[in-house]
């Protein structure tokens, strides 16, 4: 009848306490999941074990961020809670989740049944901008932060009456186009901020006037520092020379 209280060992390295086991006696321990218990003995003799299992550890990857992170130590078979981002973002970037294993894993989510090290890296994300265009992401409208090595697909705005597409110019983030001058192509993202702008030139029309002849000819327009090569007829009967006038 008298109360007796056990006290588990310090664990072996890289274990923790698992449980205690009654080896004999038939004693009804108070927690055997609590390195400290306690027991009522009887008239019997009595043996109780302290077991031991595998200690894990739960690290996190900066992945080009700054800061530190502490490793968490996690018991065979046990779960945990991922731990939320305490890296500083690569300048520019931001926060999209944790990657173990090719899978992703927001901050907050339970993993259950931990059977040995686990390292959770960081993804970062980092912002697009198309100026006088539009970018999109497998068919759908960018909207957020992408992750590197996305392929993205730009497209310039509509040419105007006064004004036609004529290239692309990458203004930061290092991205490789892959045609520059095609309204619509693609690029694959880096892990920095991104900026691409469509550029236009100035649409000027070219008309001709028949002078002393008589006929018609077609107008045609022209972007600005194009080049052109069309086959000129003449108006009237003798051959002429084209006057020039800018309007």
């Amino acid at each position: 009848g008298t109360e007796v209280t056990v006290t588990a060992n310090t664990a072996p390295t890289n274990e923790t306490f698992d449980k205690w086991v009654v080896i004999s006696g038939d004693v009804e321990i108070s927690d055997v999941n609590s390195e400290t218990a306690t027991f009522t003995s009887k008239a019997a003799i009595m043996e109780v074990e302290a077991t031991y299992k595998p200690l894990y550890i739960v690290s996190y990857e900066a992945n080009g961020g700054s800061g530190t992170m502490n490793d968490v130590p996690v018991g065979s078979g046990e779960n945990f809670v991922i731990s939320a981002c305490g890296y500083t973002a690569p300048t520019g970037g931001s926060f999209l989740n944790w990657l173990y294993n090719n899978t992703a894993y927001m901050p907050d989510t339970t993993y259950n049944n931990i059977s040995g090290n686990m390292e959770f890296t960081a993804v970062w994300g980092f912002p697009v901008t198309v100026n006088n265009g539009s970018a999109t992401i497998g068919g759908n409208a960018y909207s957020n932060p992408i992750v590197s090595g996305t392929t993205v697909t730009i497209t310039a705005n509509p040419d105007t009456a006064s004004e036609a597409f004529q290239r692309w110019e990458v203004i930061s983030g290092g991205v490789v186009l892959g045609n520059t001058t095609n309204p619509t192509t693609t690029f694959t993202s880096t892990d920095s901020v991104m900026e691409v702008t469509a550029v236009y030139s100035p649409v000027h029309t070219v008309s001709f006037l028949p002078g002393d002849g008589s006929g018609s000819m077609d107008s045609f327009t022209l972007r600005e520092c194009d080049r052109q090569y069309r086959h000129f007829r003449y108006y009237g009967s003798r051959r002429s020379l084209w006057r020039i006038y800018r309007k």
